[in-house]
């Protein structure tokens, strides 16, 4: 073989080397493409939350135990704001002092901006029982489904012991949680959780 020839069986090795690489590096992006393409497909990125800012609303005397509830929410991520045109949930805490049905339908008459308020937003009605007895269990009032826009807890207080650490409130606050979608916990919500607490120590003061 001559060295010209020579010289073009070299070159035409190298040329295809060089598109066999091509391919190659092209089906490897294609191939990582696609496998990322599907991940997402089946496990698609999560949703960044959005900020949960309540406006909370007393239609009675709490004893002050509302603020205890608040700051658990506030510990998972959530904001408390002044006014419901800033908010996009509503909580309203109802002491229950009568019947539980008027009490419902009082509170729910006594919000800024009526009982249809909700319509455009999330509506939490807690209804605070006051007792002394930490175990005292409670009748299913949700299924009487007083309002249709209206999600409905039970938690137990005490004027001198706040909130009870029971299961009936731990229930509570994980119902409420999960419907306002916050997280189980929150490094920047524990913080917060802390300058609400100063905040309201100093306002008893």
């Amino acid at each position: 073989m001559s060295s010209t020839g020579i010289q073009r069986y070299i070159l035409e090795n190298m040329q295809e080397t060089l598109l066999q690489r091509e391919h190659s590096t092209h089906y490897a992006s294609f191939t990582c493409y696609r496998d990322q393409h599907l991940s997402q497909r089946c496990h698609p990125m999560p949703l960044a939350g959005k900020m949960r800012r309540i406006f909370s609303f007393e239609a009675g005397n709490t004893l002050g135990c509302h603020e205890e509830f608040l700051r658990k929410l506030i510990m998972k991520g959530a904001k408390v704001v002044d006014s419901d045109e800033k908010s996009n949930a509503i909580i309203i805490f109802c002491p229950i002092v009568s019947r539980y049905e008027t009490d419902i339908n009082s509170a729910l008459s006594s919000l800024p901006g009526g009982p249809d308020i909700g319509l455009d937003k999330t509506v939490i009605l807690v209804a605070m029982h006051h007792t002394f007895d930490e175990d005292y269990t409670l009748p299913n009032h949700r299924e009487q489904g007083y309002h249709k826009n209206v999600f409905l807890v039970d938690c137990l207080f005490f004027e001198t012991k706040g909130l009870w650490k029971c299961p009936c409130n731990k229930k509570a606050v994980k119902m409420v949680r999960k419907k306002l979608q916050l997280k189980k916990w929150s490094p920047h919500g524990l913080l917060k959780a802390k300058e609400y607490k100063k905040v309201g120590d100093k306002k008893k003061d």
